[in-house]
């Protein structure tokens, strides 16, 4: 197992769709999040001691026995809750709902030994990826953001990439896809995004990142203990 040295500040050079929220006001990904004090007043995104995303490496990293992650049941459907409209410049950041009464969850184990409790808030689906490794960036990223009974958020992070993955047909993307066709339907004629297709026993969680991080858009809240799984995923070419 791999846990990351520390979680230096940086800044994002992947491109997203534009996102207008009532809590943040607007802001972009044009200028990689490095004008968001400006434009949205949030002081956090730049001057933050524990900003995320950061570039992960094989060779920087403390080997740990002791951290790890272990899954629970994450076959609950899971819906579209919005699609952020991309354009010329930008990529589509899609957000994915888990449902209130989801019995996914999953145990994390940080480098002291302490165990925490997190359940899923939903699924954000990047593209390109946010990390890089070594400098690499990865076709796409898939954030599961999750909360303790205490508040406290925790992130399980998964590549996909045609190359460094496998070049085939990926069920749990294809279930995206599928979701996202039924997405302007009602509840009850959406198509659920299929996360067991991801989260099972081929998932490989012996090799992750760990480090302390925060969430990668404003409010850029700090503190975010990140799990991020070194296994790349497929994807087809198609």
């Amino acid at each position: 197992m791999l846990t990351a040295l520390s979680a230096a500040c940086g800044s994002s050079t992947s491109a997203f769709a534009e996102v207008d929220t009532s809590s943040t006001g607007f802001y972009d990904y044009r200028n990689g999040g490095e004008d968001w004090e400006a434009t949205i007043g949030n002081t956090v995104c730049s001057s933050g001691k524990e900003q995320s995303p950061i570039d992960l490496s094989y060779y920087t990293a403390q080997p740990s026995t002791t951290i790890g992650i272990e899954l629970g049941d994450y076959a609950s459907p899971t819906m579209f809750k919005n699609t952020l409209a991309a354009d010329k410049t930008m990529e589509t950041n899609w957000d994915v709902d888990f449902p209130g009464d989801t019995t996914a969850s999953f145990v994390r184990t940080n480098n002291d030994g302490e165990e925490t409790t997190f359940e899923p808030l939903g699924i954000h689906i990047h593209t390109p990826s946010e990390h890089t490794v070594n400098g690499h960036f990865f076709d796409a990223e898939v954030h599961i953001v999750h909360s303790s009974a205490t508040g406290g958020l925790s992130v399980i992070g998964l590549f996909f990439d045609r190359k460094a993955g496998y070049d085939a047909d990926n069920a749990f993307v294809d279930s995206i896809f599928a979701a996202y066709d039924t997405r302007d339907e009602a509840d009850a004629d959406k198509t659920a995004v299929d996360l067991s297709q991801l989260i099972n026993d081929k998932l490989k969680t012996t090799d992750i990142w760990q480090y302390d991080g925060s969430l990668t858009t404003p409010p850029c809240t700090e503190d975010v203990k990140w799990n991020v799984i070194s296994q790349v995923q497929g994807l087809s070419h198609d």
